[in-house]
C-alpha cells in the first residue's frame, strides 16, 4: 500500500486498476479524468491539425478490442474510485455511453449530479460528409456524499455547464490533450487549496498543471511512458517558469 506523501505530485506508471489498490481508502479529495474511450479503429484515419493520425491513437482501445471486456474493467476501476476518494469525480466519455457510464459509476456508489459539455469553436470538417461535425464532449460530475461535497460556486457566469474553447492551443502532442481552462474551472469547483486530485488517466498531464497552477496536490496514473514523458515535460517547464517569476 503505498503512502500518499510518497505519491503525492508525482505520476505512477501502471496499469489504473493495479495502482489504485495500492492506494489508501479515503485519501483523495477529487477525481478529475478522462478514460480512454474504446471506440478506435486502427483502419480509420482522422485529421488532427495538419496531422493524420490513426483512430485508434485518438481516442483509445484495449487490445484486443472488446467492449464487454473493457466495461468489466471500468467497473472495478470506478469501485476503486469510490473507495480510495472523499468526494467528487468529473469523467469525460464518449457522448453516446456516458449514460452507460453515469449507471456504472452509480453502481459504485456514486450520484450522478450534473451533465458537463465543452464546446469546440472551430471543430474540424467532416471529411466524409456523411453525418454531423464532432463537435462538442461531455463529462459527468458526480458526487460521493450527495449534497455535502466540496462544491466552491464560484459566479453564476461561470457556473454555467457548457463551456467553450478554440481547437488550436495546445501544449503538447497528445492526441486527446482537453484544454486547460476548463480543467481549472473544474478542479476550482470540486476542490479546496491543498487537496489532493487524482487522474488515474493523466496523459497529456492537464489536471496536474490545473492543480499546480491552484495550489492543489495531484496524483497521475499512466500506463505508457511517452505520454508521462509528455507530461512531466510539461509539468516541469510549468514549475521553471513560475520559478523565474
Amino acid at each position: 500500500m503505498y503512502k500518499i506523501e510518497d505519491i503525492r505530485n508525482t505520476i505512477i506508471q501502471g496499469d489504473s486498476l493495479e495502482i489504485l489498490k495500492n492506494i489508501p481508502d479515503n485519501s483523495i479529495d477529487a477525481i478529475i479524468t478522462d478514460p480512454p474511450y474504446n471506440i478506435g479503429d486502427g483502419n480509420k484515419l482522422c485529421k488532427q491539425g495538419s496531422k493524420i493520425k490513426s483512430n485508434k491513437e485518438m481516442w483509445g482501445n484495449i487490445e484486443p478490442k472488446n467492449t464487454i471486456k473493457y466495461y468489466e474493467y471500468l467497473k472495478k476501476v470506478f469501485k476503486e474510485f469510490y473507495r480510495v476518494n472523499k468526494g467528487s469525480i468529473i469523467i469525460f466519455y464518449n457522448r453516446l455511453e456516458i449514460t452507460l457510464i453515469k449507471d456504472m459509476l452509480k453502481d459504485a456508489g456514486f450520484y450522478p449530479k450534473n451533465l458537463l459539455c465543452i464546446v469546440k469553436k472551430n471543430s474540424l470538417p467532416h471529411f466524409r460528409k456523411n453525418g454531423f461535425r464532432s463537435d462538442f464532449e461531455l463529462a459527468l460530475y458526480c458526487q460521493k456524499n450527495k449534497g455535502k461535497d466540496i462544491f466552491n460556486f464560484i459566479n453564476q457566469n461561470t457556473m454555467k455547464s457548457i463551456d467553450y474553447y478554440t481547437i488550436g492551443k495546445k501544449y503538447t502532442t497528445h492526441p486527446t490533450e482537453k484544454p486547460l481552462l476548463i480543467i481549472e474551472k473544474y478542479v476550482k469547483i470540486i476542490s479546496n487549496k491543498s487537496n489532493i486530485i487524482l487522474d488515474p488517466f493523466i496523459g497529456s498531464g492537464t489536471t496536474a498543471v490545473a492543480c499546480e497552477r491552484l495550489q492543489r496536490n495531484w496524483i497521475g496514473i499512466e500506463r505508457e511512458q511517452a505520454y508521462i514523458d509528455i507530461a512531466n515535460a510539461r509539468i516541469n517547464k510549468y514549475k521553471y517558469q513560475t520559478r523565474l517569476i
